[in-house]
């Protein structure tokens, strides 16, 4: 779990950095000629709240063992969290649609039309990537309660969570093993 754990987090960092820096060029040449679009102040905010959030969990989480920033139930609040905005970003630039295809006789309107193509590529991904991990550590933290619970799945860090470290004492290992002829269907046999 901490080498996905760690290359998630960077691949989050690296693709907030991406669409943070091209949606401040977006944004600073469409200020230049008197306007600029919401939603790539939008999707600034969403990639500048991505890293701070990212990144401050991740010191926090090296530093301090068991600290709030590393419990399952805070993970999949962020998680949550940022899952939304990047579909409310992805959605907002989509629906601009601006730029249908680059074929452009002007190369400044043409790198614009691919900084706007490669921006709405980088915004669904991280809500890909984000989404992806909310559904994957909820249906693994209870899938763990249902091995055993009498464990505390929302309150352990995510680097030490049940589904990962299975105790082969529990109730599910102690399923029968005989087959379903053991079960009784409730039909005579023929």
């Amino acid at each position: 779990m901490g080498v996905v754990n760690v290359v998630r987090r960077i691949l989050l960092i690296i693709f907030s950095f991406i669409v943070l820096g091209i949606l401040c060029h977006l944004t600073q040449l469409t200020d230049s000629v008197g306007f600029y679009y919401s939603s790539f102040a939008l999707g600034i905010a969403t990639a500048l709240l991505s890293i701070l959030v990212i990144v401050v969990g991740g010191i926090v989480n090296q530093f301090r063992r068991g600290a709030i920033t590393s419990l399952v139930w805070f993970e999949l609040a962020w998680t949550g969290l940022l899952w939304v905005l990047w579909l409310s970003t992805a959605a907002a630039i989509t629906s601009l649609g601006i730029f249908s295809s680059c074929d452009y006789v002007n190369a400044g309107v043409e790198a614009s039309c691919q900084e706007f193509q490669s921006v709405e590529a980088f915004v669904w991904l991280l809500w890909l990537f984000t989404f992806s991990w909310f559904c994957a550590l909820l249906v693994m933290s209870i899938a763990a309660i249902s091995r055993d619970a009498t464990i505390n799945v929302w309150h352990t860090p995510v680097t030490e969570h049940p589904f990962f470290h299975h105790d082969p004492n529990s109730r599910i290992s102690k399923a029968p093993t005989k087959g379903l002829g053991a079960l009784s269907t409730g039909y005579a046999r023929a």
